[in-house]
C-alpha cells in the first residue's frame, strides 16, 4: 500500500510540474507579444519622426516664401481695406438709424417710444404673421411720421 501512495504522489507532482511549465510558457509568450507590440509602436513612431524631420525643411522654406511674397501681402491689405470700408458703411447706417430715432423722439412730443414697444404682444403683434399691428401704431402716429420722414429723405 505505501507504494500506491508514492505513485499517487508522483503523479500529482508530475501534474503540478506540467501545469507549472505551461504557466511559465504562457507567461513567456505574453512577454514576447508585449515586446513585439512595443517594438512595432516604437518603430512606427521613429519612422514618423524621421519623415517629419526630413520634411520640416521644405515646410519652413515654403512658409517663409509665402511670408516674403508681396502678392500675399497685397491680398491681405485688400481684405483689410474691404473690412474697413464695410465697417464705415455700417457706421453710417447706424448714424442714420440714430438720427431717425432722435427725430421720432422729438415728434412724439413726450410719448415714450420704448413704452409703446414694450406694450403687450397682443396689442402690438398681429397674431397671424407677427408683424406690427398698424391700428395700434397708426393711432400713436409713429408709422405716418416714419413714412413722411422716409419720403423726405428719398
Amino acid at each position: 500500500m505505501p507504494k500506491k501512495k508514492k505513485n499517487k504522489k508522483n503523479t500529482e507532482d508530475e501534474i503540478n510540474e506540467i501545469i507549472f511549465t505551461k504557466l511559465v510558457e504562457e507567461e513567456k509568450e505574453e512577454k514576447n507579444k508585449k515586446i513585439i507590440m512595443w517594438s512595432g509602436v516604437t518603430f512606427c513612431m521613429f519612422l514618423a519622426c524621421l519623415v517629419w524631420i526630413l520634411n520640416i525643411d521644405s515646410i519652413l522654406a515654403s512658409s517663409s516664401k509665402n511670408l516674403n511674397d508681396k502678392k500675399n501681402g497685397k491680398d491681405l491689405n485688400n481684405i483689410v481695406e474691404d473690412i474697413n470700408v464695410n465697417f464705415e458703411k455700417v457706421k453710417k447706417e447706424f448714424e442714420k438709424i440714430n438720427q431717425i430715432v432722435d427725430e421720432q423722439k422729438e415728434k412724439s412730443a413726450g410719448k415714450d417710444i420704448f413704452k409703446q414697444v414694450s406694450t403687450s404682444s397682443d396689442q402690438i403683434l398681429n397674431k397671424n404673421n407677427f408683424l406690427p399691428n398698424e391700428e395700434n401704431l397708426v393711432a400713436s402716429g409713429t408709422i405716418e411720421d416714419l413714412k413722411n420722414f422716409l419720403e423726405k429723405n428719398k
